[in-house]
């Protein structure tokens, strides 16, 4: 049984008068463990397809199979599929400005039902992880862009997720703390965390174990 098949994946959008197709039968099977990074230009279907894997969106057609079940199943847990297994880290960090970073980061445990005392601890270990101790207490407008991404990374970890999807996530970002994110990143996959990441950038492509190419239907 493989850990995640994307099956026969169409999805379109209709725009005014007309129908835009943006993925046409996309078939991609990823085992657990396994980095992949997505390219292709601007229209391509990346954000679509990523939506879709983590079940912010569903497929026209298609499946996606996640250790053997279906998530676009009526019987399938779907909220926890997004709280629990998936985390999710976009190219805006999206943290919510009257919370500090420490609560940006236990938040998803807290809705899960965690106990705040055990949220908090693990939000601390999250943060120390990605560099961020000294950060605890600090507002999203009191933090560099860098930093404000690296808080997003910590709370996308959170729920323990086997799976994380990571769409442009150094898109805003400069040399420098793009490194740092990738740094992360190459630290998650050597335990075993299972990545799918999207990039217009090539020479973030070369630390994956494979590269999907989209193009523009």
């Amino acid at each position: 049984m493989s850990f995640l098949e994307i099956l026969n994946i169409s999805k379109s959008y209709r725009k005014s008068n007309n129908i835009i197709q943006v993925l046409n039968s996309f078939t991609l099977t990823i085992e657990k463990g396994e980095s992949v990074v997505v390219v292709g230009p601007s229209g391509s279907g990346k954000s679509t397809l990523m939506h879709i894997i983590g079940g912010l969106d569903k497929p026209d057609t298609g499946n996606i199979i996640f250790k053997g079940e279906n998530i676009f199943n009526q019987s399938y847990p779907i909220d926890e599929y997004r709280n629990k297994k998936v985390g999710f880290v976009f190219q805006f960090h999206y943290l919510l400005n009257d919370f500090t970073a420490l609560e940006n980061v236990a938040m998803p445990a807290m809705i899960a039902g965690t106990p705040i005392n055990k949220a908090i601890k693990h939000a601390e270990f999250l943060l120390d992880k990605v560099g961020l101790s000294h950060r605890y207490h600090h507002h999203p407008n009191e933090l560099s862009g860098g930093e404000q991404q690296r808080v997003a990374v910590a709370r996308a970890l959170m729920n323990e997720p086997e799976l994380l999807l990571a769409d442009e996530p150094t898109g805003n970002l400069d040399g420098a703390n793009t490194l740092e994110i990738m740094k992360i990143f190459d630290k998650l996959k050597s335990e075993g965390v299972t990545i799918i990441m999207v990039t217009h950038d090539e020479k973030l492509t070369q630390n994956f174990d494979r590269k999907v190419v989209l193009e523009k239907l």
